[in-house]
């Protein structure tokens, strides 16, 4: 007996001596918990190395970019060295990031990228987790300065093939599952996950097109856009439900947005949010991801999107950053609830929060994005049109000014001042009463007397990028979009554009064709403009009323502009200096009419952008940067469709109130036609349909449109293709 109790203790001491040997996870599920994570997108690192000995060149040939390259090194060294500060007070265990590691995919920064990231993983401890963006691999843009002058014979361009290997120990070395696309396609070939500590599943999608079987003209060089191919979604959706069954929490992370974070993302910036994206946001929400971090535009935003189902899913998108204003963040994960409930607790930092960076004289730089901003827009700070701007027209704008000039009898001299006159008059351009103060102190630029278009523009760019968009404080900016959507800016707009090319003209060229040309040339500057610019169908001339009068205003006629409505003689209506009118051949009352109607409609245009980029109500207004976001389950579905901007701006009326708090309005009693006349107040709401063609007598009245379009065409074509 007693041999017999003694042989069964020996082997319960056996087996508890095996057990005590083999890991827990080999027979239980891991345990939740709270788990940190630091987030750095679109670095587009370019080395300083490869910008040749004197970098001015370099530096000059990007100065209609956004992004600070000369400092890029410096900028994910700073981001870096902090992250580790603070991981030693959060334990924070992984970097992610979100894709554009590089300038246009040249081997030499991806090189330097990963010797840095894997340097940082072995000193700290993080694991480091990449995926690719659209400018990192098959980018023919990719360039080598070393010599002093650009060359980009294709040495410098990564191939998909090269990206893996290159990344090969950051994230792709403690992968659990990686997608193979089928044969003869490489959409989405980068795609891997990995389980992180805390029970998560982290999922790094490639949604770019770099490949011939997906980009638009079928070769292998990179586009804009992004997409996620069928094999790729059933790949994520099995990968989903793998890792719902094993009850682990689901983070997803890809380039492209998932789900569209403001209005010009639907109609216009179309190449951010991933092809299809209610779509692939729907399938990934109800396959159980519900936060995907992303990149890609250059902001800092969040927005959710809910499907039919009741699922949620989080679009938690990061500035980049190269580009102001130079943030990052941290994360912290909390699944710990029995409910389910996932928390998602975001924090914002700008790079040099603990560090600063040094300017190219070495000289120690105390703010960095208010420095970048002037740098970029405001000339360095010394008040003239910005680097950015000016370039941009250099770019995007001259050939084709140019070119339509010479056709009509312009030199090249005299298009080349059309447009650089455009710009800084349209700078100065007045849209409210109320002058631009909040962000002097902060950033630097602002106005004394009155509020301008300048100031507008950089206002909006400011909330964009920095996220948490709050004008209810924005006393000039409210006014502005005001003024813009139900005042008299279009026509001021319309105005600065006649002035311009009259005054650069010298009476020798055919300034209805000129104005023709710009206005099909800008249309076609972005391709598909017409298709999804709410407002583009207002760009069509306007149909005169019936009772149109007959009066014109005769070529070389000295006297003053008569308004058919009440006989009155005007020089001036509302601070618009008519008497330019009168060197326009051709020049009817009724095309006066449809200058002085359709300019609202410019506006309303040029204030729906403005709103767009500074409003933000998805999911809660200033819930993008310090503020935790919960998946508590599925919700009542809401209605994700879309109101129609164009049939919302079709009921909306084009009325001009008096003018309390800024700019001109143009009187109703100086415009023929237009109602209750002699009492002000209204402009005659024109009916607008769209032409095959556009009569050449009212040519004119697009002027304002050809100005909004030529400009902010050509901006988004460089946005585009910065992103």
């Amino acid at each position: 007996m007693k041999k017999t109790v003694k042989s069964v203790i020996a082997i319960c001491l056996c087996w508890v001596l095996a057990l005590s040997i083999i890991p827990v996870s080999a027979f239980a599920k891991s345990k939740n918990a709270k788990l940190s994570i630091g987030i750095i997108s679109d670095p587009h690192v370019y080395p300083q190395s490869y910008m040749g000995d004197d970098i001015s060149k370099f530096v000059t040939d990007y100065r209609a970019d956004t992004k600070q390259f000369e400092y890029s090194e410096q900028l994910l060294d700073v981001a870096l060295n902090t992250l580790a500060a603070h991981a030693k007070k959060n334990g924070m265990k992984y970097v992610i990031l979100p894709g554009d590691i590089t300038k246009d995919s040249e081997i030499c920064a991806h090189e330097v990228v990963a010797e840095r990231l894997e340097k940082f993983e072995k000193d700290t401890g993080i694991t480091v987790l990449v995926i690719n963006g659209n400018h990192d691999v098959n980018n023919s843009d990719a360039v080598d300065y070393r010599s002093g002058d650009p060359v980009k014979d294709g040495s410098q361009v990564t191939t998909p093939e090269k990206y893996l290997e290159i990344y090969k120990n950051l994230g792709y070395d403690v992968a659990y599952h990686t997608f193979t696309p089928p044969e003869g396609a490489q959409q989405g070939m980068m795609t891997y996950s990995v389980k992180l500590d805390g029970n998560y599943r982290f999922i790094a999608f490639d949604s770019n097109c770099f490949s011939s079987d997906c980009t638009k003209k079928g070769r292998n060089e990179h586009d804009t856009r992004g997409m996620v191919s069928d094999a790729l979604m059933e790949w994520l959706i099995a990968e989903c439900k793998d890792a719902v069954k094993h009850g682990e929490t689901i983070i997803g992370m890809c380039h492209h947005n998932i789900v569209a974070h403001h209005d010009l993302e639907n109609n216009v910036l179309n190449e951010f949010a991933i092809d299809d994206w209610q779509n692939v946001a729907t399938q990934l929400a109800n396959a159980g991801m519900h936060f995907v971090f992303t990149g890609h535009q250059h902001s800092n935003d969040v927005a959710s999107y809910v499907t039919e189902e009741g699922e949620t899913i989080f679009d938690c998108e990061t500035d980049s950053l190269s580009s102001f204003p130079h943030d990052f963040k941290e994360v912290i994960f909390d699944n710990t609830d029995p409910s389910g409930k996932i928390v998602c607790d975001y924090s914002t930092y700008r790079a040099d929060v603990m560090y600063k960076l040094k300017d190219l004289e070495g000289n120690t730089i105390n703010d960095f994005a208010k420095f970048s901003f002037q740098k970029v827009f405001m000339d360095g700070g010394n008040g003239d049109v910005g680097p950015y701007f000016d370039a941009i027209i250099d770019k995007y704008a001259m050939d084709t000014i140019i070119s339509i000039g010479g056709k009509i009898g312009l030199t090249e001299e005299q298009s080349f001042n059309v447009a650089r006159d455009l710009v800084t008059n349209l700078k100065t351009l007045k849209v409210s009463d109320t002058p631009s103060t909040k962000f002097k102190k902060e950033i630097g630029f602002g106005d004394d007397e009155y509020g301008t278009l300048d100031s507008a523009i950089c206002s909006a760019w400011y909330y964009l990028s920095c996220g948490d968009e709050y004008i209810e404080d924005d006393e000039f900016l409210k006014d502005a979009i005001e003024q813009c959507r139900h005042g008299d800016v279009g026509a001021r707009v319309v105005f600065t554009l006649l002035e311009t090319i009259l005054d650069n003209s010298a009476g020798n060229a055919d300034v209805l064709k000129f104005v023709e040309g710009i206005y099909t040339s800008a249309l076609s500057m972005y391709s598909g403009l017409a298709g999804n610019l709410p407002f583009a169908a207002k760009f069509a001339p306007a149909k005169a009323p019936d009772d149109a009068s007959d009066d014109t205003v005769t070529d070389g006629d000295d006297s003053a502009v008569t308004t058919g409505a009440t006989g009155e003689t005007e020089e001036s209506s509302g601070g618009l200096d008519l008497s330019i009118l009168k060197k326009i051949p051709g020049m009817n009352v009724d095309t006066l009419k449809g200058l002085l109607s359709n300019p609202s409609l410019v506006g309303q245009l040029l204030g729906y952008a403005l709103e767009s980029m500074c409003i933000d109500e998805n999911p809660g207004e200033k819930q993008d940067n310090n503020y935790a976001h919960i998946y508590s389950g599925k919700v009542e579905p809401a209605n994700n469709e879309e109101e129609n901007p164009t049939e919302q701006a079709n009921n909306e009326p084009t009325t001009t109130p008096s003018n309390n708090n800024g700019g001109s309005a143009v009187p109703a009693s100086n415009i023929p036609g237009g109602n209750n006349p002699g009492t002000g107040g209204a402009i005659s709401n024109t009916t607008i349909e769209l032409e095959p063609r556009i009569p050449s007598v009212e040519l004119v009245i697009t002027l304002g449109a050809s100005a909004i379009a030529l400009c902010i065409t050509a901006i988004l074509r460089k946005k585009r293709e910065e992103a």
